[in-house]
């Protein structure tokens, strides 16, 4: 038995300062070792290297190794993505990507990357701050007034002549008209471990802790305007402000509030309650959620300002950060920077769509899903269609459908029980349809 030890020294989850445990267990069966695992990985390889929709498909920057990344932006018509100890620049919208000249010389891993009027401006988690006013040419530091624990950045917001800088030791800012040194702006704070900070309108949105604060830049202090009036505290990771509306991610599930941020109502994700919701972004009406649980991450958008939620994309990676630029989602993972056509999503259909003129394969709804689950599919040619769950490693399940169905749109319902009516455990399964021309495949989720 080996372990590899997964520390997740990022984002605004890594606060909670815990590592993840992957357990590899080799089993041997003497001289077929080699081709039993072969035939594993071939199986697990083909069953999850298709997308939710058809047409969905990630790709992933070979240029930046399958490393930890943290933050992307957009600057100057250039897109910067920022690992632990490189800065990457893009020069066509994503299409290839180089080194950054110069790096600035830090001990501490780059976390954040922010675009602010002229410059650009790089957080440390123990180097303070550095700027660019070349596009990432070249860079100097710029960390005056900033000692210790306040020399670890979680982020960056600004408003008008003024940066804001959310640290270890609470709230930084910098006079832009006269930059030459960081002065605290903490009054109020309870807590000064911030996850991350935000500007909407005319406030600063600010969580730390347990606690979301707002501050208008004429106010005194920071004040405590809690998602969740429950006596049970939520750490905030991410806010948004979008059609009107303030949304929370905490680590139970996703908040909306109003414009003033007085009045809350929980919008969460209702097969997937309570989770740990650690990005959010936007593309045009739509809302796009990034949740993490054991270890890997899902995608979810809403149309609806969040009163419901569609799944979207399953990753076994860590999530980061999500960043809108063109029409293109980037996914900061774990295992590098990820991109999709976001508009391939608009082509997701549901079992309550009409008649295609091709074979489809409908997304299972509701998904996640406890204890059943219905699948929808259309058939083009009368003729033998055959649906069929299959568990991780490609093994079958249980058989729904194996006859001959005349052209036209079905639907099938699934209890969660195998070929013998015992009910199976929670995880990730797959459902193909086979007919004598297409071989069609998705993922759902299922959760006990």
């Amino acid at each position: 038995m080996g372990y590899i030890m997964v520390r997740i020294p990022q984002s605004q989850l890594a606060r909670k300062n815990f590592s993840r445990k992957i357990v590899i267990e080799n089993k041997s069966n003497g001289g077929n070792i080699m081709n039993k695992h072969v035939i594993i990985i071939y199986l697990f390889f083909s069953l999850f290297c298709f997308s939710i929709g058809n047409s969905q498909n990630w790709q992933q920057v070979w240029e930046i190794d399958s490393t930890q990344v943290y933050s992307i932006i957009n600057h100057d018509e250039y897109l910067f993505a920022v690992t632990g100890d490189q800065v990457f620049r893009s020069t066509d919208d994503g299409a290839s990507w180089q080194l950054t000249e110069n790096l600035p010389t830090a001990t501490s891993d780059f976390y954040t990357i922010y675009s602010y009027g002229q410059n650009l401006y790089l957080g440390a988690r123990g180097d303070g701050v550095f700027v660019s006013a070349d596009s990432g040419k070249t860079w100097q530091s710029h960390s005056a007034g900033l000692s210790g624990f306040a020399k670890s950045i979680a982020g960056f917001t600004g408003q008008g002549d003024s940066l804001y800088a959310g640290t270890e030791a609470g709230v930084y800012v910098l006079n832009l008209i006269n930059p030459v040194i960081w002065t605290a702006f903490n009054s109020g704070l309870f807590h000064t471990s911030v996850n991350s900070i935000n500007s909407i309108g005319n406030k600063l949105f600010l969580s730390a802790g347990y606690y979301l604060y707002a501050r208008s830049k004429n106010e005194s202090q920071w004040n405590i305007v809690t998602p969740d009036t429950s006596s049970e505290q939520r750490i905030v990771y991410e806010t948004l402000f979008h059609n009107d509306y303030i949304f929370a991610g905490t680590e139970k599930g996703i908040f909306r509030g109003t414009s003033d941020a007085m009045e809350w109502k929980k919008t969460d994700i209702k097969q997937f309650q309570n989770r740990d919701i650690t990005a959010l972004t936007a593309y045009r009406s739509r809302i796009i959620a990034g949740l993490i649980y054991r270890g890997e991450h899902w995608i979810f958008t809403s149309d609806d300002s969040g009163l419901t939620w569609e799944i979207q994309a399953h990753e076994f990676a860590w999530l980061t950060d999500l960043y809108v630029s063109e029409n293109r989602l980037w996914a900061c993972r774990s295992d590098g920077l990820w991109y999709i056509d976001i508009n391939s999503w608009n082509k997701i259909k549901t079992n309550n769509n009409p008649v295609s003129s091709e074979y489809v394969l409908y997304q299972n709804f509701p998904n996640p899903f406890n204890p059943s689950t219905t699948i929808g599919y259309h058939i083009q040619v009368t003729g033998t269609v055959r649906l069929t769950i299959y568990n991780v490693l490609g093994q079958k399940v249980k058989t729904l459908v194996n006859t001959i169905q005349n052209k036209g749109v079905y639907s099938v319902h699934w209890d969660g029980t195998d070929d013998k009516n015992i009910p199976v455990g929670s995880g990730m399964y797959m459902y193909q349809l086979q007919t004598n021309t297409h071989n069609l495949q998705k993922k759902m989720l299922l959760l006990r």
